[in-house]
């Protein structure tokens, strides 16, 4: 009987143990460590990638299977196409851009999520990484031309707010499938958050309209 119940015990914490903190096992090779970095195109990038000093990574062009360490402040936009790897220090950010494949998520309870993430990310009190200085050389991807200026709309689905980055100057609009508009205006900050807690739940479309360039339209779901 004391055999039995020393190795619940063992179970229990043995169980409490592996949730309760998630170790990386492999040591990132690339190194960001400044603000505003992009790692499009893929070509030359193989990874892990450390993300460190308050760098914020744009993942953009929707690339597969990347392995990803955020220290604490810093965020990450990514775009999938297949399964990525996440590692999330407390205070650090990802932003999910949608796509067609999921994103396996490890995170602290400090640390901030925007979208939706399947599966469903697991919540460590700590995570363990290999020892990491940054004091490497930082690595910056060359972007695609179009990149530094693509505009982001996230999050999708969404139930009170959606932001728009990369759009100062242009002119934002919001219709129902009908056509009709519902509002417009021009944005006039870098990082622009609208208000959509007082639309009905529903598909709409959003339209950026940009001088010299196409129309940018995304559909979003309002969804409570």
């Amino acid at each position: 009987m004391m055999k039995k119940i020393l190795f619940a015990i063992v179970l229990l914490f043995s169980v409490h143990f592996y949730f309760s903190q998630c170790t990386m096992t492999i040591v990132p090779i690339a190194q960001f460590g400044g603000p505003g970095t992009y790692v499009n195109p893929p070509n030359g990038f193989a990874g892990p990638y450390q993300v460190c000093n308050n760098a914020v990574v744009y993942d953009t062009l929707g690339t597969s299977n990347r392995r990803y360490y955020l220290q604490e402040g810093t965020t990450l936009y990514l775009k999938n196409a297949f399964f990525h790897y996440v590692y999330m220090d407390s205070t650090s950010t990802l932003v999910n851009l949608g796509g067609i494949g999921d994103h396996y998520v490890y995170k602290t309870i400090q640390a901030n999520i925007s979208g939706v993430i399947t599966p469903t990310p697991v919540n460590c009190s700590a995570i363990n990484f290999p020892t990491l200085t940054c004091n490497a050389p930082t690595v910056t991807g060359v972007p695609d031309l179009n990149m530094e200026t693509e505009i982001i709309i996230y999050p999708n689905p969404t139930s009170d707010f959606i932001n728009i980055t990369h759009a100062k100057g242009k002119q934002f609009s919001i219709k129902d499938l009908s056509g009709r508009i519902l509002e417009t205006l021009y944005i006039e900050e870098e990082y622009f958050q609208f208000n959509v807690s007082e639309i009905e739940t529903g598909i709409y479309l959003i339209e950026i309209k940009e001088v010299n360039q196409k129309n940018k339209q995304t559909k979003i779901i309002i969804n409570r």
